[in-house]
């Protein structure tokens, strides 16, 4: 036992495996497109980031608006988490239903989302919870989820594409104010993001797609946070699956 102002002996080394984990961060991403769909960066940046960290995408909640869609008819009861490309994919279920008017049942259920998240994240692991947001639709599912911090990469200006509405904005502008790193994948997207965010608004060449390392290392950092540490750079995202498909 230490004596006053004596400082405890160090206890034994992680094992490398035990150290290799350390170093993983656990990635909530979100976005609106199948990942069973067209090949599109969102799947061409996390199945390459999910070969140094644990990854788990969804799409979100399904809403009343959606019941008669062929994709909810075919989603499980219960929902389920299935493997993908190195990911795990959300299949959310079909009993979480949002519905956007009316409020105080629509809350209850973003609440519950939020809670099957976090206890599949925990399953995955202790590293770092980063929300990696493609949309800002998605701002709203993340005040519950324990992210230690927070990404957004708009993959268009999503301003200037129909279906814009105020809500969107109000989202969008609470992200780039609060987020701890912006990334565009464009120079005019890039710039319009710029004009509102108060940190460096990245381009992809500087984010994501940067050189893997060829063994695992501790984790660099991307963006910063005034009251929090700063987040772990992610590896790399440079080249596309062989089976990719082009998209946006």
């Amino acid at each position: 036992m230490s004596g006053p102002g004596e400082r405890a002996a160090p206890g034994p080394p992680l094992a490398r495996g035990e150290a290799q984990r350390e170093a993983r961060c656990r990635l909530m991403a979100l976005a609106p497109n199948s990942w069973d769909g067209q090949w599109m960066n969102r799947q061409q940046i996390l199945s390459r980031l999910a070969a140094h960290h644990d990854v788990l995408y969804s799409t979100g909640a399904w809403s009343v608006w959606d019941r008669g869609s062929p994709a909810f008819r075919a989603a499980p009861i219960a929902g389920a988490f299935e493997p993908r490309d190195g990911v795990l994919v959300d299949r959310p279920p079909r009993w979480l239903l949002r519905w956007p008017t009316a409020a105080s049942y629509d809350r209850a259920v973003v609440a519950l989302v939020q809670r099957r998240w976090r206890r599949q994240l925990a399953r995955m692991g202790t590293g770092p919870v980063v929300a990696y947001l493609f949309h800002p639709r998605y701002a709203q599912f993340i005040a519950r989820l324990g992210a230690n911090h927070v990404i957004y990469q708009p993959y268009d200006l999503f301003r200037a594409m129909p279906g814009w509405t105020p809500e969107l904005a109000r989202l969008e502008e609470r992200l780039l104010q609060t987020c701890d790193a912006v990334i565009a994948t464009s120079e005019p997207t890039r710039a319009a993001l710029q004009a509102q965010s108060p940190r460096p608004v990245l381009g992809e060449a500087h984010g994501a797609r940067v050189p893997a390392p060829r063994s695992p290392a501790p984790p660099r950092i991307i963006g910063r946070a005034p009251a929090r540490p700063p987040p772990p750079r992610l590896p790399s995202c440079e080249a596309s699956p062989p089976h990719a498909r082009r998209g946006r």
